[in-house]
This record gives C-alpha cells, sequence and structure tokens, in this order.
C-alpha cells in the first residue's frame, strides 16, 4: 500500500502534467526537517522546502504510479536537509517550481486541545504566507480540505484548479488497478466569452461618418453659439492641414492651448487626425506651471490664441 501523502502527491503531479501537457511534472514540497538522528529534540521550526518530480506512463497502473512517487520520497529523505538555494545553485537554475504542495498533518482536535491544557496555552493563531505564485495547501481530517493561494491569474481560473485537483484526486481514488492511460484526464476549459469585434476605426472615423450623415445636426453649444457637424468637421481639417504643413504627424506631439471653446474640440480632432498626440495646457495654471509643462513635454508646437500666446514660448499656431 501506500500513503495518504503519496496519493495527494502523485495526483498533484497528475494535475501538473496535465495542465502543462507533459508526462512529468516538478513542484515544490515541504518536509519537517527532523528525519536525522537528534533532529527531534531540537527546538524550532525545521522546515525546510525541497523539489519534487513525478512522471507518469501510460502503460503502468496507478498504483504502480503512486508506489513510485512514494519511493521517491523516501529516497529523498538522506537529502531533505538541503536548502533550496543549494539545490538550485547545484542544478543551474534560478527557479525549480512555481507550485508549492503543502500537506498539514495535525494532531487530532482532542489531542491538541488536552496538549494546551498540558501546557497552558489558552489560544493559538497562525498566518502564513509565502511567495510562489501558487501555494497549496491539504489538511486530512475527517473531510479533505484544500486551500490554494495564488498570486497569478483571477478567481474563475483558481477555482477551476481546484475542481481540477480535486476531479483527479477522485479518478485516482478510483482507478488504483486501472492503467495511468485509461485516466479521464480534465475536461476542456470553458469556451471564452464571445468577443465582440469592435473594428479598426478611430474616434475620428466615426465623427467623420456622423458628420456625413447628418452634416447639420449641432455638434456643439457654446456661449450662445453653435456648430453643427460638418462646421467642426472642416474646422478640424482645416487645422490638421497646418499641423501636417508643420511636419506633424505620429510619434510627434502639440501642445493645446486654447480657452474651453468650439476652437479647442476642433484643435483636438486635428491633432489626431494627423495622428499626433496632444498635451492640454491648462490656462487657469500659473504661467510657471505652464511652462514647466511644457519644459517637461517638450510639444514640436502649441496650438492657441491671440488672447493666450503671450504666456507662452516655443513653436505657436493661433487659430
Amino acid at each position: 500500500g501506500v500513503t495518504l501523502n503519496s496519493v495527494l502527491t502523485g495526483a498533484f503531479g497528475l494535475l501538473l502534467g496535465a495542465r502543462t501537457g507533459r508526462s512529468d511534472a516538478v513542484f515544490g514540497v515541504t518536509v519537517s526537517g527532523r528525519e536525522g538522528e537528534g533532529h527531534g529534540d531540537i527546538v524550532g521550526v525545521l522546515l525546510n522546502t525541497v523539489p519534487m518530480w513525478t512522471r507518469a506512463r501510460p502503460e503502468e497502473t496507478v498504483g504502480a504510479y503512486l508506489s513510485a512517487v512514494q519511493a521517491a520520497r523516501v529516497a529523498a529523505m538522506d537529502h531533505e536537509h538541503l536548502g533550496l538555494g543549494e539545490i538550485q545553485r547545484a542544478a543551474g537554475l534560478d527557479t525549480l517550481f512555481d507550485n508549492l504542495f503543502v500537506l498539514q498533518n495535525f494532531l487530532d482536535l482532542d489531542a491538541f486541545a488536552a496538549m494546551n491544557a498540558r501546557h497552558g496555552i489558552t489560544s493559538v493563531q497562525a498566518d502564513d504566507s509565502t511567495h510562489y505564485p501558487y501555494t497549496w495547501v491539504v489538511t486530512p481530517g475527517d473531510r479533505l480540505t484544500v486551500k490554494l493561494e495564488h498570486r497569478h491569474g483571477d478567481p474563475e481560473s483558481a477555482r477551476r484548479l481546484l475542481d481540477d485537483y480535486l476531479s483527479v484526486l477522485e479518478d485516482v481514488a478510483r482507478s488504483t488497478t486501472g492503467r495511468m492511460g485509461a485516466l479521464r484526464g480534465l475536461g476542456p476549459d470553458p469556451e471564452p466569452a464571445e468577443r465582440t469585434d469592435v473594428g479598426t476605426d478611430t474616434v475620428v472615423d466615426r465623427f467623420d461618418l456622423a458628420a456625413d450623415r447628418h452634416p447639420e445636426r449641432v455638434a456643439l453649444v457654446a456661449d450662445g453659439a453653435t456648430m453643427t457637424f460638418a462646421e467642426l468637421r472642416d474646422r478640424s481639417r482645416a487645422v490638421a492641414g497646418v499641423l501636417a504643413q508643420r511636419g506633424i504627424g505620429p510619434e510627434t506631439t502639440v501642445g493645446l492651448a486654447i480657452p474651453r471653446s468650439p476652437d479647442w474640440i476642433a484643435a483636438l480632432f486635428a491633432v489626431l487626425r494627423v495622428g499626433a498626440a496632444y498635451v492640454p495646457l491648462e490656462l487657469d495654471h500659473p504661467d510657471e506651471r505652464i511652462a514647466t509643462i511644457v519644459e517637461d513635454a517638450r510639444p514640436e508646437v502649441i496650438l492657441t490664441v491671440s488672447g493666450v500666446s503671450p504666456r507662452l514660448s516655443g513653436e505657436l499656431i493661433e487659430l
């Protein structure tokens, strides 16, 4: 027979193998560090983390696979005192695994309570964490408890991992005499949600389409004046032509130092038309603040109006 530890560990190796499309898997396991002579008398934590390797062959039985897992674990006990850093250096690798598998074997609750009472312990609380992307904590008892702490992915993916592990564990427990190749394996991942094709149209493309469909519809209202879609389109195209003549295009920036008005919107669309990026300059800021932003952003030109241009320096285009 094999131990419960071997069953739980072997099933976890099968899960990782199925997830990665391989017959073998490497993951971290925690060991007590108390197997050596005299270690049982040492006060303190001697826990260590070491790599565990499993390999499944389709032609062997599940029982043979679990026995091999147990034999490998027993053979490694003489070396469990080696630190993980030392093992990594010997392997020439910085990272050996990204899953840590922890099997917690506690005293039964009655024995635990009796021990606490004997030593005058009234309350026990433990908090721990690891740096591994995935940490699995399995606690046997009247019911098997499996906890997964993950640093990557979303909760739904973590839930699928947990469900997959329990599914593999159930298959292994049911089929100890069957062949490894006959195990059901993992089901397909859920179908991704249908994606909506949003196309490649830009904001300017969408605006021009609206202007072509409804040229006389009012696009802007400001200070009692209005501007139709057609007027805004034509105004922005005219300003874009001026920018293009100055060599403004993709990978360039244009400052916008214009009071909030239809001209500000026209200038913004003009910058987008030539493929440049705009740098909005808030005119209610002090001149020193505006100058600092201009110095940091270094726009090729600044679109402005005559009432604002005296506050600015650099290459200016007045609308």
